[in-house]
């Protein structure tokens, strides 16, 4: 069973800036991958980054860029799934 999940954990406005940051999780049953999204509001347009925080050590180059790249699709599916997160805050 996959398990989808982003919380609001921090909301900052200060003028023209704005700082979101949330917390994206997915559980695809065996494991859970739980990372910061950051997005902020500079001179009108929003950045999004995510921080790959406690990235597991892999054996292979092959296996640290599978490894990566399951995370960002999971990440992806989370972000994608729970898009109605974004839409509701009002800054």
């Amino acid at each position: 069973m996959k398990k989808k999940n982003i919380q609001l954990k921090t909301l900052h406005c200060d003028g023209s800036v704005k700082i979101l940051e949330y917390c994206v999780a997915h559980n695809n049953g065996r494991s859970t991958v739980d990372q910061k999204l950051t997005i902020e509001m500079l001179d009108g347009k929003w950045i999004a980054r995510i921080a790959m925080d406690e990235f597991p050590a892999q054996d292979t180059a092959k296996a640290a860029a599978h490894k990566l790249g399951d995370w960002l699709v999971r990440l992806g599916q989370s972000i994608n799934d729970e898009n109605e997160q974004f839409e509701s805050i009002e800054l």
